[in-house]
């Protein structure tokens, strides 16, 4: 992720800010860069396993958002230990989708909800926008 990161960066196009969107192990991935690295900003959809490096939260330090919810791969205990842990911080926005379920932004999946993946979409964007700039 961060030879991708520092390849878009180097693009003509590109003013130099990149930021990521990761989806399920992605959204992990995508919360490490935050803690690990100097990326723009990132956005985690139904993101697993970060509890599993739950203790990094101290070095999160690039604006991060989760779009949470409660689902067969998300356990409630999970989502109250991330909101616990992260919502302190400054830099992390949580936003609920408690009737939606895992993927529910993958369009065509079985889980597929369009109206909680609009809403994400719409802030996501707006997120983007504000931390990507012009």
């Amino acid at each position: 992720m961060e030879e991708t990161w520092h390849f878009l960066q180097r693009l003509p196009e590109c003013n130099g800010k990149v930021c990521a969107v990761g989806y399920c192990l992605g959204g992990k991935l995508c919360y490490l860069m935050c803690c690990r690295t100097d990326i723009g900003c990132a956005v985690a959809y139904y993101g697993t396993y970060i509890e599993h490096h739950i203790r990094e939260t101290k070095n999160l330090h690039r604006p991060f958002v989760l779009h949470a919810l409660k689902d067969r791969w998300v356990q409630a205990e999970v989502n109250e230990l991330l909101e616990r842990r992260l919502s302190p911080n400054p830099l992390v926005t949580i936003h609920k989708y408690p009737g939606a379920d895992h993927a529910f932004a993958r369009y065509g999946g079985k889980t597929y909800a369009k109206p909680e993946a609009e809403r994400a979409l719409a802030l996501t964007l707006e997120f983007f926008t504000q931390h990507l700039g012009g």
